[in-house]
C-alpha cells in the first residue's frame, strides 16, 4: 500500500539518494515525480519498470543510488515510499548544472 512516504520539492535536473539496508534485508522503494511513476526516460540508472509501469529501486546495500535524470532543470515534486520498516534515506544530492552561454 506504500502509505508512509518523504516527499521534497526539488529544482534541479538529478537527484541521488543515500539509502541503506540497515536491517540487512534488501527492500523496494517506490518513486514518484509530479504525482506520477516516473516516466521511463527521466528515471536514473538505478530505477527499475515492473510490468504495469511503477517505478522503483532495490536498496540492496548502503550507497547513493541515482533517481532522476531530467532533460531540462526545473521544479519537480519527488516522493519515495517503502513499506519496509528498514526504511532508511541518509541524504538527498541534486544536480543543478545550468550551462552559460558562451562569451
Amino acid at each position: 500500500d506504500y502509505e508512509d512516504y518523504l516527499a521534497t520539492t526539488f529544482y534541479a535536473k538529478s537527484v541521488n539518494v543515500v539509502m541503506s539496508p540497515e536491517g540487512g534485508e534488501p527492500y523496494e522503494v517506490r518513486v514518484w515525480m509530479d504525482g506520477m511513476q516516473l516516466p521511463r526516460g527521466q528515471a536514473g540508472v538505478d530505477i527499475m519498470f515492473d510490468e504495469e509501469g511503477n517505478s522503483s529501486v532495490l536498496v540492496d546495500e548502503s550507497r547513493m543510488y541515482h533517481l532522476v535524470q531530467v532533460p531540462e532543470f526545473g521544479g519537480h515534486d519527488l516522493k519515495l515510499s517503502s513499506n519496509s520498516p528498514d526504511f532508511l534515506v541518509f541524504a538527498y544530492t541534486f544536480g543543478a548544472f545550468k550551462e552559460q552561454p558562451e562569451s
